[in-house]
C-alpha cells in the first residue's frame, strides 16, 4: 500500500530494483530454499527475474509513441541479451538470427543484382510448396517454399520424403553468354544433399549444365531429365573446395568456356562443346535435394538460396589460383589519370578474380569488390611514380594462418581465418593482447589508402585498428581504430616485440561501425581522414610532422585485440563464465596510392594564378570575404563542373557526393605578409560555410548536390585591404575540390 504523499514517487520509479523487488515478491517462501536459489539473489532464478526486471524496465522507461506494437518490445528485450555468450547462442538458435551473417547476404546482394536481367532476393512470405513470383516448379521429395525469407526444402519431422525439387526461373537469359549467381541461405549446407545451380536448360527442363555443391566439393555437370529422375555426366570436379552459409556463387558460361567462382575464388574451369549452345537453350535456375536414411530417417537438406540473379555477360576471371589459399592478394599498377579514372569500372567487371601470392594484372580487381571499387576510384599516378592497388578477400578453412608470401605479422602466428564465415580474426587459443600485420607490398608513394569490409564480432570496446605509414618490422605508424562502443580515433602507434602502444590519439568522434560497414583510412600529405561507408567522419592535421613520412614507411596493415572476461554471476547454479571477447574481424582489404592534397582526382576541379602579384584589392572590413575578381587566370582539371567565375573560382556543381576541397594563397594586408597565420574559407550558394576559417593547404569537407555553386573565400580577420601574390606556376595561389564518395 502506498500513501497520496508517495504517489508521485512510487508512480514515477520505472528503474529496476524496482521490479526486481516487485517479481521477487511474487514468489513464495519456499523458492529461496531450493536448487534455483532466491529469486533476488543470484542463482538461476534470480538470473531469470534479473532478466525480467532490465527489460520491463527498459520498456517502462520508453518513449510511449515509440511502443506500438510486439516488434517493439521485442526490439527492446532482445538488446540486453548482446554480450551475453550464454542467450546469444538460445537465441540464435531458436530464430536462426545472426546479424553478420545478414549484413552480409545484404551486401553481397547488391552485388548479384547490378546488372542483373533478372533478381529475386525471396523478400515474400513464407510459404511450404510455392516460390511465387514467376518460377515454374517441378520435382518430387519434401516441397520447396519461401522460409526466412529464401527459398529452401520445407524440412519435414523425424521422417522426411526424399527427391529432388526444381525451379526455372521467370527471366531467360537474353544470349548465350551467361553467369548465374546465388547467395546461400547461412543456415545450413549439406554433405549429402547438393545445391545446384542450372543454366542454358531447354525450356521443358530436361537438359542443361549445373554446378552441384556438397559440403567440402563441388562437380560442374551436364544432366538430363526424365520425369523425376536425373543423370549427370561430369565435366570436372574440386574435390576440396566449395560452398558454405552465405556464400556467394557465380557459375559462368563464355561460349565453350566454363568457370564457377565461390566467394571470389575461382574453383573450377572448364571447356565444353557437348551441350548445345543456342537460343533454345538459356533458361537458368536451381534444384534443391533432400536425402535420407533407410525409412525416411535423419533427413538431410541443401543448402537455401537467399538471392538469385540471371546477367546475359559473362567476364570471366584471369586466374593464378590454388585451392585452399587463405589471401588472395592481387597488386595492379596504375600509371595515368586515364587509368585511374575507369578503375572503378574495371572493378566491376572483373567481378571475381583470385591469385594465389601477388599479381600484376589489372584484371583482377575484382577481388574485394565491395570495398575495392571505393577506394580505386581515387588511385592515381602521384608525381612521376606508379600508384599500385593491392586488394585482398580472405577466405579458407577455419585456423589457416596468412601467407607469409603476401603479409609479414608481428612474429606472434595470432591472427587466422575464422569460422564460420571465413574472415580474417585472432586465432583460437591465442593469449589475451593486441595482434598485427601487414601486407607485404607498400604502396609506391607517401599517400595511402586502406579500405576494409568489417566482419564479424562479439568485442564489447576490443578495437579493430587500420595501420598506415608502417615501417618494414611494424614497429611505428599511424591507426584509425573503431569498436562497439560508437567511438573512432585517430591516433600514433608503436610496438615492442608483444607490447603495442596506441596511447597517443590524435582526435576522435562519435561514429558507430557495425559488420558489413566500409571503413577506409587515408593519409595524403600531413593529414589523416577515417571514412564509414564513404563520407568523411573525422580528420586530422599534423602540422608538426610528429610521425616520420617517406620511403621507409610505406607499409599497410591492421591488428586486432582480444580480452577474456571472467563472469562470477554464472547459469545455472553460480558456475563460473569465461568469455572470449574479440574487436571485429576483416572480410575484405584494399589499399591503394592516393594523389597529394590540392589535386583533382576523376571529377572536380583547379582555379590558380600564373600571373604575378596581383594589386592591391579592398575587400571591406569583414573577417571573411570572397577573393577578389580576377584572381585566378587558369584552370585546370576540370571534369563535371561548370565554370560559373574564373576569376573568382566559382563552379557549378553536376555531380552530387562528398568532396574535399582546399584552397591556398599568399596574403599582404597593409603591405605585411600575413600569410603564416592567413585562413582561407568557402561559400555554397553565396553563404559561408559553418567550416569557417580553416588553415591555408588544409583541405575540409562538404556535401555538394547538383546545381550548387561553390567559391573560396579569405579570412582577414581585421580591417583593411589585402594584397595576393603568387608564383608563375600557381602553386601558391589556387583552389581545387575533388569528388570523394557519390551521393548514391
Amino acid at each position: 500500500m502506498i500513501t497520496p504523499t508517495q504517489a508521485g514517487t512510487a508512480l514515477q520509479d520505472q528503474t529496476q530494483g524496482k521490479y526486481t523487488n516487485v517479481a521477487a515478491s511474487k514468489f513464495p517462501d519456499i523458492a529461496s530454499n531450493t536448487l534455483a536459489g532466491s529469486p533476488s539473489g543470484g542463482g538461476a532464478m534470480g538470473f531469470v527475474v534479473d532478466q525480467f526486471s532490465r527489460i520491463t524496465s527498459n520498456i517502462a522507461n520508453a518513449d510511449p509513441a515509440t511502443i506500438n506494437g510486439p516488434n517493439d518490445i521485442v526490439s527492446r528485450a532482445t538488446s540486453f541479451f548482446k554480450g551475453n555468450s550464454v542467450l546469444d547462442s538460445i537465441i540464435n538458435l531458436l530464430f536462426h538470427r545472426d546479424t553478420s551473417l545478414a549484413s552480409r547476404v545484404s551486401a553481397i546482394e547488391g552485388k548479384i543484382a547490378t546488372g542483373a536481367e533478372f533478381f529475386d532476393n525471396f523478400n515474400r512470405g513464407d510459404t511450404s510448396s510455392a516460390l511465387g513470383g514467376g518460377w515454374t516448379q517441378g520435382g518430387n521429395g519434401q516441397p520447396l517454399g519461401i522460409h526466412d525469407q529464401a527459398a529452401q526444402i520445407t524440412v519435414g519431422g523425424v521422417v522426411a520424403t526424399p527427391g529432388r525439387q526444381w525451379a526455372k526461373a521467370p527471366t531467360d537469359a537474353s544470349g548465350d553468354d551467361f553467369t548465374v549467381s546465388m547467395v546461400t541461405h547461412p543456415v545450413q549446407v549439406s554433405d549429402t544433399a547438393p545445391t545446384s545451380l542450372i543454366a542454358r536448360a531447354n525450356a521443358a527442363f530436361t537438359e542443361g549444365l549445373s554446378v552441384n555443391m556438397f559440403r567440402g566439393k563441388c562437380y560442374l555437370s551436364r544432366w538430363t531429365r526424365s520425369g523425376n529422375t536425373w543423370t549427370y555426366t561430369d565435366i570436372t570436379n574440386n574435390l576440396s573446395r566449395s560452398y558454405s552459409g552465405s556464400a556467394t556463387v557465380e557459375f559462368k558460361g563464355s561460349g565453350t568456356s566454363l568457370q564457377v567462382i565461390i566467394d571470389s575464388i575461382v574453383v573450377m574451369t572448364a571447356t565444353d562443346s557437348a551441350h548445345a549452345i543456342d537460343a533454345s537453350h538459356r533458361a537458368t535456375g536451381f534444384s534443391l535435394v533432400t536425402t535420407t536414411a533407410a525409412l525416411g530417417l535423419a533427413p538431410s537438406y541443401s543448402g537455401g538460396l537467399a538471392s538469385y540473379s540471371v546477367k546475359s555477360v559473362a567476364a570471366l576471371a584471369s586466374v593464378s589460383e590454388t585451392a585452399g589459399a587463405v589471401a588472395n592478394v592481387i597488386v595492379a599498377p596504375v600509371a595515368t589519370q586515364a587509368q585511374a579514372a575507369s578503375t572503378a569500372a574495371a572493378t566491376a567487371a572483373a567481378d571475381a578474380a583470385t591469385a594465389s601470392g601477388l599479381a600484376t594484372t589489372a584484371t583482377a580487381l575484382g577481388v574485394a569488390a565491395q570495398n575495392q571499387a571505393a577506394s580505386s576510384a581515387a588511385v592515381q599516378n602521384a608525381g612521376s611514380a606508379l600508384g599500385i592497388s593491392a586488394s585482398v578477400l580472405f577466405s579458407g578453412a577455419d585456423g589457416e594462418t596468412l601467407s607469409t608470401v603476401d603479409f609479414t605479422d608481428d612474429g606472434s602466428g595470432n591472427l587466422a581465418i575464422r569460422a564460420p564465415l571465413g574472415y580474417i580474426g585472432i586465432k583460437v587459443g591465442a593469449a589475451d593482447g593486441v595482434y598485427g600485420t601487414r601486407l607485404n607490398t607498400p604502396t609506391a608513394t607517401d599517400n595511402q589508402s586502406a579500405t576494409i569490409v568489417v566482419g564479424d564480432s562479439a568485442n564489447r570496446d576490443q578495437k579493430t585498428r587500420l595501420l598506415l605509414r608502417c615501417d618494414t618490422s611494424l614497429t611505428r605508424g599511424a591507426f584509425l581504430e573503431f569498436a562497439d562502443n560508437s567511438t573512432i580515433r585517430l591516433g600514433q602507434w608503436t610496438r615492442s616485440g608483444g607490447s603495442w602502444d596506441f596511447s597517443t590519439v590524435w582526435s576522435s568522434a562519435a561514429v558507430d561501425v557495425n559488420t558489413g560497414q566500409r571503413v577506409e583510412f587515408r593519409a595524403v600529405g600531413s593529414t589523416y581522414i577515417a571514412f564509414a561507408d564513404g563520407i568523411p567522419k573525422l580528420n586530422y592535421t599534423d602540422t608538426g610532422g610528429a610521425l616520420t613520412v617517406g620511403a621507409a614507411f610505406r607499409w599497410v596493415g591492421f591488428a586486432m585485440q582480444r580480452q577474456t572476461i571472467n563472469s562470477n554471476s554464472g547459469f545455472p547454479f553460480f558456475t563460473p563464465i569465461t568469455t572470449i571477447y574479440d574487436s571485429y574481424r576483416i572480410a575484405s582489404l584494399a589499399i591503394s596510392d592516393m594523389k597529394a592534397p590540392g589535386a583533382v582526382v576523376g571529377i572536380g576541379w583547379k582555379f590558380y594564378r600564373a600571373a604575378g602579384t596581383m594589386g592591391m584589392s579592398t575587400l571591406g572590413t569583414s573577417s571573411f570575404a570572397k577573393v577578389p575578381a580576377n584572381l585566378y587566370d587558369n584552370t585546370t582539371n576540370l571534369s563535371q563542373v561548370t565554370v560559373t567565375n574564373q576569376g573568382q573560382g566559382v563552379v557549378t556543381i553536376q555531380r552530387s557526393g562528398y568532396y574535399s576541397i582546399v584552397a591556398a594563397h599568399s596574403l599582404f594586408i597593409n603591405g605585411t605578409d600575413q600569410s603564416a597565420g592567413a585562413r582561407w574559407c568557402a561559400y555554397v550558394n553565396g553563404t559561408l560555410l559553418a567550416t569557417g576559417a580553416v588553415a591555408l593547404g588544409v583541405p575540409t569537407f562538404v556535401y555538394l548536390a547538383e546545381g550548387d555553386t561553390i567559391q573560396p573565400g579569405m579570412f582577414i580577420g581585421r580591417d583593411g585591404g589585402s594584397n595576393l601574390s603568387a608564383n608563375q606556376i600557381g602553386g601558391s595561389c589556387n583552389f581545387a575540390g575533388y569528388l570523394m564518395q557519390t551521393a548514391n
